[in-house]
């Protein structure tokens, strides 16, 4: 990859600790300064970053004093929009929580050079890098963590084994501190701290990026790289900057930690490296890259595949799906590996038999599996009324029918949708088309429901601004397919079904409170309103929660937890969404709509929000789900 162009300034934080004189001889590690090292130089060839802009504490620099003033004075030094990297490589532990904000009384942490257990803990708290990730993120979301450590530290661990980068946890409490109760702690995850991920880390949405080197409870270990003592690497930074070498411009983080998440756990099978956060940016840059919607390949025996995703994503069984290598971009112009069909659906994963390949085992672990066609008709019906004879109404039906989630009327058939090339005209007369559009100047394509209400905005046939209108038409009827498709899943007579509790809140005057409703389940809210949910587990064993919401602009997101960040939720626990530093929710129409939406034939400006609740026993991911808004 080259060094990018972008005028933005690039900054690095490393920190790498071998040392650790006030936790005795057997804490010392062998690969945190490589790490460093080999990050740095990454950093500058291959990204652009400059060596000025990069600050590297190693061991005796890289105590408490050191790492928290050189992390302020990064939050001071970043402008606005700069990109910058946290590498940490060295320890992780755990100590008490003294505020009663851990879900589990812990916090963690990561062991600065001089920070010891027998002696003073001046370990960095992971509330105090949130608060630090808060600063910086006031100016930029560009902010990648990536911590190669681990905090599962164990005095049992077997000699035998390989290097481990955690020490034990600190669990003393200060002389005359009461500890809060353990029934007070859980009952007030919902109003206390911020919900952490399965790194252990912070989660802060869309305006970071942690790459982690194993779950909370696991451990990260060192690997020998060659046949020299001293050769030795954190297993997570050494396959990372491997695949950083390899990176193409346009890959994203999500790319690049399906190439090294494998790695890692091939060589440790307990160490599984976490990704949270805006895992479809460009790495180490600031394009958000839509990736194409596909399901990842989990696990393949012989002619049988495992795929992640389920009924809880509306899969059913007899579709068939095409297989792309991992960091598949797009199936146009791409050849694919092979071909399955599903078989048997789970909630929140499938089976599904390989019906082709183009060499023996190239569906493998990681590939993509994209949707061909299914066995349940979903597609949306669309007439196109406009002379077939012209070149773009041509490409119009070409990409209609080369489409999966649309398909022409038959004859006689009722349309779901009508597509019109609306002519010139003064005004708009009774019984002509799109009537609410009114008079126009030029050609203009308009799109209307059965109730004749426009679907989007009207586009001219001749796009002033360069913008592909056929293409937009026919993605925003694909999304108004989708969003159609996951309002309807629904999974009646389930063994979860009521067992989770979701309450939204409304603050006015500084106050949450339930919002009115309109008489019946729908609740009444203006636009710019501050909300927030209660999401209660009344169920007696942990679930897997997934808070969707469904736009009135047409869009799909996941409101929680943040992607790459799912942990269940124990029982009697009760987490608030929405009301954290960073990641509160405001109420709010799409810009598109605020601005034109006299041109839907609206008389008034509102529009439905849906909040959907998607309950698991098993982790989920409903990235297939997810999609921008449509009307533009």
């Amino acid at each position: 990859m080259t060094s990018n162009p972008d005028a933005r300034n690039r900054w690095g934080l490393l920190i790498g600790i071998n040392q650790y004189p006030f936790l005795g001889l057997q804490s010392y590690l062998k690969g945190c300064l490589n790490d460093v090292e080999a990050m740095s130089k990454t950093l500058m060839e291959q990204f652009g970053f400059p060596q000025e802009n990069l600050t590297i504490l190693r061991d005796r620099k890289a105590t408490r004093a050191g790492i928290m003033a050189a992390m302020n004075a990064f939050a001071e030094r970043v402008g606005e929009d700069d990109v910058v990297v946290f590498h940490y490589s060295g320890h992780g532990s755990r100590m008490r929580d003294l505020n009663g904000e851990g879900e589990d009384g812990m916090d963690e942490t990561i062991v600065p050079h001089d920070s010891g257990r027998s002696t003073e803990n001046r370990d960095i708290r992971d509330g105090e890098i949130y608060d630090w990730i808060l600063r910086l993120t006031e100016k930029t979301p560009y902010v990648t963590l990536i911590f190669d450590c681990c905090h599962s530290g164990s005095i049992v661990r077997d000699a035998f084994g390989e290097q481990s980068r955690s020490v034990p946890p600190d669990l003393r409490v200060p002389e005359g501190f009461s500890m809060p109760s353990v029934s007070a702690r859980t009952r007030s995850v919902s109003v206390a701290g911020p919900k952490k991920g399965p790194s252990g880390w912070l989660p802060l949405g869309e305006r970071y990026v942690v790459l982690a080197g194993c779950s909370h409870f696991e451990s990260s270990y060192e690997v020998k790289v060659g046949h020299e003592e001293g050769a030795r690497h954190g297993a997570l930074t050494y396959y990372l900057t491997q695949a950083l070498a390899e990176a193409r411009s346009g890959n994203t983080y999500l790319d690049i930690f399906e190439r090294v998440a494998p790695r890692v756990t091939s060589m440790y099978q307990f160490q599984h490296p976490q990704l949270e956060g805006a895992r479809d940016r460009e790495i180490f840059g600031i394009r958000m890259i839509e990736p194409m919607r596909f399901i990842p390949v989990l696990v393949r025996n012989g002619a049988q595949v495992s795929l992640g995703a389920g009924a809880s994503c509306g899969l059913t069984a007899g579709s068939i799906w095409g297989v792309y290598p991992s960091g598949t971009k797009t199936e146009e112009g791409e050849t694919p590996l092979g071909e399955v069909e599903l078989t048997a659906i789970g909630a929140v994963t499938s089976e599904a038999r390989i019906k082709a390949e183009i060499e023996p085992d190239k569906i493998e672990v990681g590939t993509r599996a994209v949707e061909r066609s299914r066995f349940v008709e979903l597609r949306l019906v669309v007439e196109v009324l406009a002379p077939l004879d012209q070149p773009d109404v041509q490409r119009l039906l070409d990409l209609i029918g080369r489409s999966k989630l649309l398909r022409r009327a038959e004859e006689g058939e009722e349309p779901e949708a009508r597509i019109y090339l609306l002519p010139p005209r003064t005004g708009a007369f009774h019984g002509e088309p799109a009537p609410s559009v009114g008079a126009l100047r030029e050609e203009t394509w308009a799109v209307a429901a059965r109730d004749g209400q426009l679907l989007m905005l009207p586009r001219p046939r001749i796009d002033q601004v360069g913008q592909d209108g056929i293409a937009t038409i026919v993605r925003n009827l694909e999304g108004r397919t989708r969003f159609r498709h996951t309002s309807s899943l629904a999974n009646p007579g389930s063994l979860l079904e009521g067992v989770v509790e979701m309450k939204l809140l409304r603050r006015q005057g500084g106050v949450w409170s339930e919002p009115p409703t309109d008489g019946g389940s729908e609740a009444i809210l203006y636009d710019e309103d501050p909300i927030c949910f209660d999401l209660t587990n009344n169920h007696d064993r942990p679930l897997h929660l997934y808070l969707m919401n469904l736009g009135s602009g047409g869009s799909v997101s996941q409101l929680y937890p943040v992607r790459g960040a799912e942990k269940p939720l124990d029982p009697g626990v009760t987490v608030r969404v929405g009301d954290r530093v960073g990641e509160r929710l405001t109420l709010g129409f799409p810009k598109e709509l605020s601005s034109s939406w006299h041109l839907l034939g609206a008389h008034r400006l509102e529009g439905r929000e849906t909040f959907k609740l998607f309950v698991t026993t098993q982790p989920a991911d409903f990235k297939v789900l997810l999609q921008p808004g449509y009307l533009r």
